[in-house]
């Protein structure tokens, strides 16, 4: 076993004490069997830099292994040591039960009630909006259905301390109490759970659905409270799904629902994502509100009758299908495939048979219920940072949050880099028609990544700086220098420009491949003496051509590099392109 202290200590520098998890050190010996006793595990534990043992009842054991002589007391010494400064720095010994905090305010104030309903609105995610479905207008309706199992339950979350609606809003109360203030009818139906595939309370969804004019169905998952109530659960820690389709019946749920022709709002409640297809196919409006706590429902409705503009970005990605998986935007540059030939089952492709290998929604995605405008990039580039500006615009009818997003590339690096990676992002409220400048600025070093010697550097060389809406709408891009590495011309196009010629007619034929000596179908030879396409390459990769001993060809076809090739009086022309 590695003593933390050759890493966490001696190359990271960390200079506090280290915590077992809950009953972890035991586990060496129950669990994971490395340790045939609990005082061998507590020998393994402290031995590798382990300060503090919770739960279990190993770290005991180690006074009698002292006075064996079977462990040095200094390692005892060391962890008491970091474990009473952290003590000391925290105030413990002045006040060792914290009875400053005994007359502070109370714990549940409204200032608190308001900031927790400000985090909910802030980052539920719209998803899609189909035809400005959202938000929805109170005085136009006369009725509503609320449906789903997460309608008339508040989640709060892995390790939090309720499950009850007791202690918090419900979106289904919520919507309630809103609607009522305008004479809408709300019509409620669970229709399933969140587990059971038992479809038999569907029909009552479906009957509430045809009598309103709206549906919202509320899907998603449920954790469990710490130590408390584990039933119902199916996310969080501890809890592993084989698929990640909606649990239960709750894609059922959304497909008769959807069958009745009525408009439908989805609201995933969720704390991890879902795939999605048929849904985000068929579903106009989808929005994600992650646990948002005891503020849920107030939020959620809010959104929904537009008195908050949703201003959520994901931070993970949604796969397609769990077969899709991992679905991470800041992937290696070879993760994706070579030859980029997505398929479906009409048109299979190469690299990916049946589908892209794109996320559903990616990383940073989020709607709003207005639009902005990006342009007018600035860089200004210093030694230790780098500082990028963009005019923002909001084109819309109504306020609403922007959240622009830097990425960064590294164009090419001795070790392998992400194709794009998350390096600042801002949020700015913009009235309609208002315009503004936003600053996003990042650190040099944070450019650095981890050589094969496992240290940390940043390598000289060529920054593609990407500035857009999310990680798969990029709407502005700059190429920076770090270390005064000159610009490589490697991704340069080939220059098409007319070429003068005077040779007599030529009778020319070849093959074009691929790096891997497969037939290119579709390559355009252009021209450059006549200014025009003169040939294209069958499904072998096969062309013929009439062009002047003396021109110049060019070898043309999307997500591949141009190349150019003089004829030279050569009647076979076979080149590779990549």
């Amino acid at each position: 076993m590695t003593k933390s202290g050759d890493v966490l200590r001696d190359m990271w520098g960390f200079k506090c004490y280290v915590y077992s998890d809950w009953g972890a050190i035991d586990m060496l010996h129950t669990f994971h069997r490395t340790a045939s006793s609990k005082a061998e595990a507590a020998f393994q534990a402290l031995s590798a830099g382990l300060d503090v043992e919770a739960s279990s009842d190993c770290y005991p054991k180690l006074a009698e292994l002292v006075k064996k002589g079977n462990i040095d007391i200094r390692l005892i010494d060391e962890a008491v040591r970091r474990v009473l400064l952290a003590k000391f720095r925290a105030g413990l010994f002045e006040d060792p039960y914290g009875e400053r905090y005994a007359t502070s305010a109370q714990l549940h104030p409204a200032d608190n009630r308001s900031l927790a309903r400000e985090i909910a609105e802030e980052s539920a995610v719209l998803l899609k909006n189909d035809n400005q479905l959202l938000p929805l207008s109170l005085p136009r309706l006369g009725s509503l259905a609320v449906i789903g199992p997460n309608a008339d339950q508040v989640q709060f979350g892995d390790y939090s301390w309720s499950r009850s609606n007791t202690d918090g809003i419900t979106p289904l109360s919520a919507i309630r109490r809103m609607a009522e203030e305008h004479g809408v009818e709300v019509r409620y139906a669970r229709g399933c759970d969140l587990m059971s595939t038992d479809t038999t309370h569907i029909a009552e969804a479906v009957a509430a659905t045809k009598t309103s004019d709206v549906a919202i169905v509320f899907c998603g998952s449920a954790s469990a409270s710490l130590a408390r109530d584990y039933g119902g659960a199916n996310c969080g820690e501890g809890f592993d799904l084989s698929d990640l389709s909606l649990t239960g019946a709750q894609g059922n749920l959304i497909r008769a629902v959807h069958a009745t022709g009525k408009p439908v709002v989805l609201v995933l409640v969720t704390g991890k994502p879902f795939a999605l297809q048929w849904e985000k196919a068929n579903i106009p409006a989808i929005l994600v509100q992650w646990y948002a706590g005891e503020e849920e429902g107030n939020a959620i409705a809010n959104i929904l009758f537009g008195r908050t503009n949703p201003s959520g970005h994901l931070t993970v990605s949604f796969p397609q299908s769990t077969g899709h998986l991992p679905a991470y935007y800041n992937h290696l540059p070879t993760d994706r495939g070579f030859y980029h030939k997505h398929g479906s089952p009409e048109t299979p492709g190469r690299d990916y048979v049946f589908s892209s290998p794109n996320a559903l929604w990616s990383f940073g995605h989020g709607m709003s219920y207005t639009t902005f405008a990006y342009d007018h990039l600035k860089i200004d580039q210093r030694t230790d940072s780098i500082k990028v500006y963009v005019d923002i615009t909001n084109t819309g009818k109504v306020a609403g949050k922007a959240v622009p997003q830097l990425y960064v590339r590294d164009v090419y690096s001795s070790v392998a880099t992400p194709v794009k990676q998350l390096k600042a992002f801002n949020k700015i409220l913009l009235s309609p028609g208002e315009r503004a400048r936003v600053a996003l600025h990042f650190a040099v070093a944070d450019l650095a990544f981890t050589d094969e010697s496992g240290k940390s550097k940043v390598e000289p060389g060529e920054f593609e700086l990407q500035v857009g809406e999310s990680s798969d709408s990029i709407l502005l891009r700059h190429t920076i220098n770090i270390g005064n590495v000159p610009t490589s011309k490697a991704e340069e196009t080939v220059n098409i420009t007319k070429t003068k010629i005077n040779g007599k007619l030529i009778n020319i034929s070849g093959v074009v491949r691929d790096v891997q000596a497969t037939p290119i179908e579709h390559v355009e030879i252009y021209s450059t003496g006549n200014a025009q396409v003169v040939a294209v390459t069958d499904k072998y990769g096969k062309y013929a051509a009439k062009v002047a001993s003396d021109d110049v060809l060019v070898f043309k076809k999307s997500g591949f590099t141009n190349v150019s090739r003089e004829v030279n009086d050569n009647k076979t022309i076979n080149l590779k392109m990549q």
